[in-house]
């Protein structure tokens, strides 16, 4: 992490202009941090961690979508925010993607968001790990079993096999017979 170098962290990456691969831990960068990593047009992998709300993450991504060399894109315990699904899908140039969301608050809108960033790389994208927490789930599985026991139906599930998703849920076409909850 670069977390020590305080103000003068993105002009020192900035400069690293021969670097390939970048790892950095606690990215509470604002805006003029994705300006220092579009400098580097000859990264390949990028690994960000912790990259909390005010970090500039749509701003981050549209920098990255123009390094032409740069074709693994990690994002861990990554903010995702309203925006970022149309910045991803500018990263036609990411061909492997991990990407780990905090998952803080408004999981299904986080999710809508990923998927929804993810489906519009579908020509390029040739990996895709996405990470969810072990929270998130049991929250999930206890929301379904609430609603379930609420309708008479007592189905039991894995952990883990529903996450939520806002609706309209993005690739899914609903039938013309849905009913509305």
């Amino acid at each position: 992490s670069i977390k020590e170098l305080g103000w003068c962290a993105c002009e020192v990456v900035g400069q690293l202009e021969q670097l390939e691969s970048l790892e950095l831990g606690e990215c509470s960068f604002g805006g003029s941090f994705a300006a220092a990593l579009g400098k580097l047009v000859k990264l390949r992998r990028l690994r960000l961690e912790r990259g909390v709300a005010h970090c500039a993450a749509p701003a981050l991504l549209r920098a990255l979508s123009v390094l032409p060399k740069l074709t693994r894109l990690e994002l861990v315990n990554f903010d995702v925010k309203v925006g970022f699904d149309d910045a991803l899908a500018e990263c036609k140039n990411i061909q492997r993607l991990l990407i780990i969301p905090t998952y803080v608050s408004q999981s299904a809108t986080t999710n809508k968001q990923v998927l929804s960033g993810v489906l519009r790389l579908k020509e390029t994208l040739t990996h895709l790990m996405w990470g969810v927490t072990i929270e998130l789930l049991r929250v999930t599985e206890l929301f379904i079993d609430q609603c379930e026991a609420g309708e008479g139906e007592s189905k039991r599930r894995d952990v883990g096999e529903c996450i939520p998703v806002l609706k309209p849920v993005p690739g899914c076409r609903l039938p013309d017979d849905h009913r509305t909850v």
